[in-house]
């Protein structure tokens, strides 16, 4: 409920507010207990209060209460003294038509911190507060900072990794064409050896292509012992046979040496086809290293930016209490020239010109 002066009372609904029961007050007060109100009639009543930053004074029945049986804003309710021994008055200045409010604490030691938390303690929560957070954003700062560090490093060995990965592949290419070639000099058809697309399948075919031949070898060399140890034949049939033997012994050593050179390229090629494949199995796991690094890291800094997000929201919500708060100062700094300033005046505009700023909640 706002009071306006010369306008009655007017009701107003407010929108995206937690509910203010009295166990949310008392969290978020900086005192809470109870007093005893004096109505308008002058009837004293029990109620339970919670002071809380940076303006408003909510009070219950109890302290179990779900709902503010009355709020009062307490922007132009600067004069807070404590009258006869442990009653409070809460007052605004005499040219500022609003009605006081008195309470009563329990002892005089209760009505003199509630006369201190009025006046003074609920503008030191915001100071409290700025510090936390100028300390919480240099943590978050020296943070971050070491996350983008950390996060250049790894993609720098993520682009190590990779090299090394490409340059494996590469290696392997290379290993799969030399086995192509040699497959295809041990009479393997082109269109055969285009269909060997794995250093490994390739490595096999030419592995059966030595061994073919190492069998046609021992065929040859079985044919030639048996020619030289056959029975003497005629002049005629002898030169013929000799032709015979030199033509296989020629085809023999040409087989061998084909043999021997396919051996050693195989040899070669799988010493280079096995230290690529261990090249690429380790670049592999490397990558995957790095990737996992990294989406831990970036994780991490999505975490930070959605704290820095909530820090910023909260900054603002304490820029805003804190500008709200240094008004009231203000006006009561400058609460002795108002009298001044609406000599003169009729009274509905000397409060017209005092209510430009906001207006106070009275119960």
């Amino acid at each position: 409920m706002f009071h306006l002066p010369g306008r009655g009372t007017t009701a107003l609904t407010v929108k995206s507010s937690p509910p203010k029961t009295a166990q949310t007050a008392t969290r978020l007060g900086v005192r809470a207990g109870v007093l005893t109100k004096r109505d308008e009639r002058g009837a004293w009543q029990r109620r339970y209060c919670a002071l809380v930053p940076q303006t408003l004074l909510f009070y219950y029945d109890d302290e179990t209460s779900d709902d503010a049986r009355g709020i009062i804003d307490l922007e132009y309710y600067g004069d807070v003294q404590i009258v006869r021994g442990r009653t409070l008055r809460l007052a605004t200045a005499s040219d500022v038509p609003l009605r006081s409010f008195f309470f009563q604490a329990e002892t005089e030691e209760q009505a003199q911190k509630w006369c201190e938390a009025l006046s003074r303690e609920r503008y030191f929560v915001v100071a409290d507060e700025r510090d936390a957070y100028r300390e919480l954003q240099g943590e978050f700062s020296t943070t971050r900072a070491q996350d983008d560090e950390s996060c250049s490093k790894m993609r720098e060995a993520s682009s190590e990794r990779n090299a090394a990965a490409s340059l494996s592949e590469k290696r392997a290419a290379d290993a799969l064409e030399v086995l192509r070639e040699q497959a295809l000099s041990l009479g393997l058809a082109p269109r055969q050896a285009a269909a060997l697309t794995t250093p490994a399948s390739a490595a096999r075919e030419v592995a059966h292509r030595l061994h073919f031949c190492g069998r046609r070898r021992e065929s040859l060399e079985r044919a030639l012992q048996a020619l030289e140890t056959s029975t003497p034949e005629p002049p005629d049939a002898a030169e013929t046979r000799r032709a015979t033997i030199a033509s296989l012994r020629a085809k023999l050593a040409s087989q061998k040496q084909k043999t021997a050179h396919a051996s050693t390229s195989r040899l070669a090629a799988d010493a280079r086809r096995d230290a690529a494949l261990q090249s690429a199995r380790a670049a592999r796991a490397a990558v995957a290293s790095a990737a996992s690094r990294r989406s831990r890291a970036e994780r991490s800094a999505a975490e930070l930016v959605d704290q820095k997000r909530v820090l910023v929201r909260e900054v603002r919500e304490r820029r805003a209490r804190l500008d709200d708060a240094r008004r009231v100062s203000s006006s009561l700094e400058h609460a002795s020239d108002l009298p001044a300033a609406v000599a003169g005046l009729s009274v509905d505009d000397a409060v017209e010109r005092l209510r430009r700023g906001s207006a106070p909640m009275v119960g």
